[in-house]
């Protein structure tokens, strides 16, 4: 089995570009530097059939060629995985390998061949839906508190023309006081739209945003 590793440009490599996306289904934070020229590809072949590619940038300096991002072989050649590999790292002669963490096939190369990993952030991937639901908050639970809140903001309403009168505001300071209590009710109000996409069958959720007086 022969083994070569040539330079090429990512026009040749993207319908292995095109597997490995659709593979992974995950939003890949490299891309960019295909599309800006910042990264130079090598084509992976085996008894000359390409069965994969690797791309490298540069770490700290765009013009520098250090860092490792990118790798995919076809799965029916992952058995070959490390001789790829590591002919691929002779010919890149890169030193680092930058990846995302939910990059399977990459993440297992860096944490085989690395030392003093560094995590920028941790990537995971959805797995099912979760439906949790707390038993002590049922609709009308949530209907109460909101007309709770209604009254509540109509009673300072009453409260600050009350005190207007009283205090000779002018009209900006009386504007200014108005506008603020009612930022305060809408920020509330979202807190209880919020809570109710959570926390309400999805038959409740949109049933009370149809109840009278329940205007967001």
């Amino acid at each position: 089995m022969e083994i070569k590793i040539v330079s090429t440009n990512v026009a040749q490599v993207q319908p292995l570009r095109d597997l490995f996306l659709h593979e992974n289904k995950f939003q890949f934070i490299y891309n960019k530097c295909h599309l800006y020229g910042w990264a130079d590809v090598y084509a992976c072949i085996i008894d000359n059939v390409i069965i994969g590619y690797g791309a490298v940038w540069g770490k700290d300096k765009r013009e520098d060629r250090d860092t490792i991002f990118e790798f995919y072989i076809i799965e029916a050649f992952r058995k070959f995985i490390n001789q790829v590999f590591e002919k691929f790292m002779l010919a890149c002669r890169a030193t680092f390998i930058e990846c995302q963490s939910n990059d399977a096939l990459l993440f297992s190369l860096l944490c085989e061949y690395t030392k003093n990993i560094n995590a920028e952030a941790i990537l995971f991937e959805d797995n099912f839906q979760t439906n949790f639901s707390d038993p002590q908050l049922s609709f009308e639970k949530l209907i109460v508190l909101y007309k709770s809140m209604q009254e509540e903001y109509k009673r300072i309403l009453q409260e600050l023309y009350n005190e207007g009168f009283e205090k000779n505001l002018n009209e900006i300071e009386f504007s200014t006081i108005m506008n603020f209590n009612r930022e305060m009710y809408t920020s509330e109000k979202s807190v209880v739209f919020a809570l109710k996409d959570y926390l309400l069958h999805e038959s409740q959720a949109s049933y009370f945003e149809e109840l009278p007086g329940f205007i967001r």
